[in-house]
């Protein structure tokens, strides 16, 4: 049967409402040429994971071809089958993975369906705090060598699949993109008289070192007038973080807001701080940017191919607590340098990091390995 369209799926195992890499998934379908390209999405969906909401956002996406399959154990055959079929019936030419597991079930489905084109983005490889984590991230590289092509999101990511003995002509950096017109700040900035606010959004879990932002926080405000500190997000942490932020004293402070939308976070917010050990490249940063929101971060995984020192950003040493409080005192003190240093930030979003050019480059990929004959 002719095509008349390349039709691909995207292919995705995750928990509660998911991370970073959601927002990149469930925006293709709405950016990608659908003169040219149909897209699927499907989510592996653990059956003892009540708080799975990865479809609830794709719902209120709009996405129309969006798929949950459930699994009830690490390779569940009867799911396998089920992802099989879907790709039978709507005639996948493409699968498109995201993430370590994903991927070993793509190298799966292709043993099966040899026609299949296999790509994925490998995001970043995460924190693996148990051995039995870092042995599941280790099994998950093997499947890249059976892949056509393999997209990361960081040249650090791209040097480390080259140790691994990955050949070059199979690795395409692409970096994260966001919609620069939905995050723009609608609200006006701060003058010099008022006081900031900071934040930190995203997932609450060990390696963001969120109790380093809590810290510094704890002792700035001794020592200058600071606005609260709003931490937005979900995560195995919540309990202890509130338990620091009053051994710190700071309970009255620090608001701790939950799952919110990113872009009403960054209208409340002046300075985003991302303390993190372990990155990809966050979209995180990307919208803060984007929303004239001032970056403090960590020098880890892609964040220096957004945040350059005192340019677009401030970069700090991870685990470094004064050195964070140093970072947040000067931006207080220097609004000058802040506006200076936030506008060219918004400034290269806009012209580096737009999600439809992203989307421009990933379709000519598409194109190319249809046509390959690996």
């Amino acid at each position: 049967m002719a095509l008349s369209k390349i039709r691909v799926m995207h292919l995705r195992c995750a928990t509660g409402s998911g991370g970073g890499p959601e927002k990149t998934i469930l925006n293709s379908p709405l950016y990608i040429d659908t003169n040219k390209f149909n897209v699927w999405v499907t989510y592996l969906r653990k059956h003892t994971d009540p708080d799975f909401a990865v479809d609830k956002k794709a719902q209120e996406l709009g996405l129309k071809n969006f798929f949950v399959v459930d699994e009830h154990r690490q390779i569940d055959r009867k799911a396998l089958k089920d992802l099989e079929d879907l790709i039978k019936t709507n005639c996948i030419q493409i699968l498109h993975t995201h993430g370590y597991k994903s991927d070993v079930w793509g190298w799966l489905l292709k043993k099966k369906l040899p026609n299949l084109r296999l790509i994925t983005t490998v995001h970043g490889w995460g924190a693996a705090n148990t051995w039995r984590e870092k042995a599941y991230v280790q099994i998950g590289k093997i499947p890249l060598f059976f892949f056509h092509k393999i997209l990361v999101v960081n040249q650090e990511i791209f040097h480390s699949l080259r140790k691994m003995g990955i050949p070059k002509d199979k690795l395409v950096v692409i970096l994260n993109g966001i919609d620069t017109q939905y995050f723009s700040r609608n609200k006006r900035s701060k003058q010099n008289d008022e006081r900031l606010t900071l934040g930190y959004i995203g997932r609450l879990s060990p390696e963001k070192r969120i109790e380093d932002l809590i810290q510094a926080y704890s002792s700035l405000i001794k020592k200058m007038q600071v606005g609260y500190l709003l931490i937005a997000g979900e995560g195995p942490l919540l309990s202890e973080l509130q338990r620091i932020a009053r051994d710190y004293q700071v309970e009255n402070r620090v608001r701790f807001l939950g799952h919110v939308e990113p872009r009403w976070f960054f209208n409340q917010v002046d300075i985003f701080v991302n303390p993190s050990i372990n990155e990809g490249l966050p979209n995180t940063i990307l919208e803060s940017m984007s929303m004239e929101t001032v970056v403090v971060a960590t020098p880890v995984g892609g964040v220096t191919e957004l945040v350059k020192d005192k340019e677009t950003g401030l970069l700090i040493q991870p685990k470094n607590v004064d050195g964070l409080e140093q970072a947040l005192r000067y931006l207080i003190e220097n609004p000058n340098q802040r506006r200076r240093i936030i506008q060219n930030a918004r400034n290269l979003i806009c012209r580096d990091f737009d999600f439809s050019s992203r989307m421009r480059k990933i379709e000519k990929i598409y194109e190319e390995i249809l046509l390959s004959d690996s």
